[in-house]
């Protein structure tokens, strides 16, 4: 059976990777695009709203309609009866890894598989549990990174995760070009020579170093890494790479001097890792399959008013303040959201109708269900005299459990249906002109590795 290795990158289209090409030409990315077949995914499909990474990877990775799977935020419940594809892999006795691909928490769940051979689940587990073990201290150093890391660019928690988990992860082990980079990494921004944004780029060298060891160690059929570093950086700094998408100027000259090497830092490290898996699959007979299931783009306007955002430190507490009348279990989400659980769907319905209809109580918060879980984005929460209003109450921002912080980070690239497709090392790649359906592509993953594909998938939209 052939090989295989999926790199999710997240949100990346290929106009990225061609640029980031073209103005390095003696690049890894520049020699896998040379050398590789290479396309377009499209996310194409009615929504309940705009795409979203939790939704589009569910819907890739299944090859399943939203319609019928029903995720779409990061903590809905995930149905046992759509598998991804390195699900129906596993099940079918393939060999398989993962690390961080989304929805493959909790472990002991999602991972339940004989045939899984290690994996680190993604960043919004609710716990550290890893396979194997020993990779536990990485996964807690991942989550703290991943829940402290958002837009309040004058939170210094982040740094101070990162460094003390450095010193943790000396049980875990990482190759010493991995440990100079993110110490230089560290330093670089604890002098605030570069944003703390730039960490994510020190959290995927080091998932991408465990990542390296274990397929090297444990060699399965089927390999999946996913990483959303490129993603952050283009969300935030789109205008310092790519000014002329607007028709004015975005921010001052001073902005874009201080930013235009952050989507270039992200690439380089993804260069310099693709440089090492290239090689590996040609030495070991693997396929590359490089894969985005939605892009980026420019944002039709940059709304730079917004001084400062609401956080939520304490999700029991905020709960509480929403008002729900029944017992729940909070889970990690996307700042700004928070994830709660009841015991089941009636209940959860209930306390939705509670929050949703209260006197006032949904002024900038919007609530979601999915079954027994829901999902409470908050981004449009105001704090006036340090109090937070919810329903006829005031209450103190301590009591609600949030904190408000100063913003200068501002989204600038929007999310967009257009991704990347690229095959390397592979005799028999073949892709269309116009861009793949994305519910067309867990299929073609299956065909490659000799999986029968399941009764609710379409044929495959391209050879691999």
């Amino acid at each position: 059976m052939r090989r295989l290795f999926v790199l999710e990158l997240n949100e990346v289209p290929l106009r990225i990777l061609q640029w980031y090409a073209e103005t390095n030409p003696g690049s890894a990315t520049a020699r896998l695009l040379a050398q590789s077949a290479t396309g377009e995914s499209l996310a194409d499909e009615p929504l309940p709203r705009d795409l979203y990474p939790s939704q589009s990877w569910a819907s890739l990775a299944s090859g399943t309609p939203f319609d019928d799977h029903g995720v779409f935020w990061y903590g809905d419940p995930k149905p046992a009866h759509y598998p991804l594809y390195w699900q129906a892999a596993a099940q079918a006795q393939v060999s398989t890894g993962v690390v961080g691909t989304l929805h493959s928490s909790p472990l002991s769940v999602q991972c339940d598989y004989e045939s899984v051979v290690f994996a680190l689940p993604d960043a919004f587990a609710s716990d550290a549990e890893a396979l194997p073990a020993r990779l536990e201290p990485l996964q807690r150093f991942s989550l703290d990174l991943v829940q402290s890391n958002s837009r309040v660019v004058t939170d210094t928690s982040p740094i101070r995760k990162y460094v003390r988990g450095l010193a943790a992860l000396a049980r875990v082990g990482v190759a010493p070009a991995a440990a100079k980079q993110l110490g230089a990494l560290a330093l670089q921004v604890g002098s605030g020579r570069v944003p703390k944004e730039r960490l994510r780029v020190g959290q995927f060298h080091l998932m991408a170093d465990q990542f390296t060891r274990l397929a090297r160690q444990r060699d399965p059929q089927l390999s999946v890494l996913f990483s959303n570093h490129v993603a952050s950086a283009m969300h935030r700094y789109w205008p310092a790479s790519f000014p002329d998408d607007w028709d004015e100027a975005v921010y001052d000259a001073e902005w874009q001097r201080r930013y235009e090497d952050e989507i270039p830092a992200s690439m380089r490290a993804l260069d310099l890792w693709l440089e090492k898996w290239m090689d590996w699959c040609v030495h070991t007979g693997r396929t590359l399959l490089l894969l985005s299931s939605m892009g980026q783009r420019a944002g039709s306007e940059v709304d730079t008013t917004q001084t400062h955002a609401v956080v939520v430190d304490n999700p029991d507490q905020f709960g509480r303040a929403l008002g729900f009348e029944s017992s729940f279990e909070t889970g990690p989400a996307m700042v700004p959201q928070v994830s709660f659980r009841f015991s089941d769907a009636q209940s959860a319905q209930l306390n939705q109708e509670l929050v949703s209809t209260g006197a006032a109580r949904d002024v900038g918060i919007h609530v979601d269900r999915r079954l027994d879980t829901l999902t409470v984005t908050y981004d449009g929460l105001q704090i006036t005299d340090d109090k937070i209003q919810m329903g006829d109450i005031a209450i103190p921002i301590q009591k609600a459990g949030v904190s408000v912080h100063p913003v200068t980070e501002h989204r600038s690239a929007v999310h967009c249906p257009v991704g990347s497709i690229v095959v390397f090392n592979s005799d028999t790649a073949s892709l269309p002109a116009e861009p793949v359906d994305y519910l067309t592509i867990a299929p073609a993953i299956l065909a490659m590795l000799g999986v029968e594909a399941l009764p609710h998938h379409r044929e495959p939209g391209f050879t691999i």
